[in-house]
């Protein structure tokens, strides 16, 4: 018998997923009408600045504290994971490319494109 030693080096690592909290406001429930109406009452409409900068700070303060009443801030933690690194635009772009066959098979059934 004749026997010969493998040497195999096998490199391989942990991909490090973290996560992170985002805020965010759920704006498809609000109230046009109601939130409106508070837009139109508040001192933005009834008692402008003059100065530019006072005025931005005064439509960015209305504008929070409205989304806040009629819509609440809401937090969601997400994982974020780095990209595979073997995944190329060409290999993004063929991918995109199968799909947009794929949907034009679906629909006509045919072998050719």
């Amino acid at each position: 018998m004749n026997f010969q030693t493998v040497h195999l080096l096998v490199t391989s690592y942990v991909l490090s997923i973290t996560q992170c909290n985002i805020l965010y406001w759920y704006t498809h429930e609000i109230d046009i009408l109601a939130f409106n109406d508070d837009i139109v009452k508040s001192e933005l409409i009834t008692n402008p600045k003059d100065d530019l900068s006072q005025l931005c700070e005064q439509y960015h303060t209305t504008l929070k504290t409205s989304l806040d009443k009629h819509a609440p801030v809401k937090s969601k933690s997400i994982k974020i994971k780095p990209s595979a690194p073997w995944m190329s635009p060409g290999i993004i772009n063929a991918k995109v490319r199968r799909r947009y066959l794929e949907r034009i098979w679906r629909k006509s059934r045919t072998q050719q494109v």
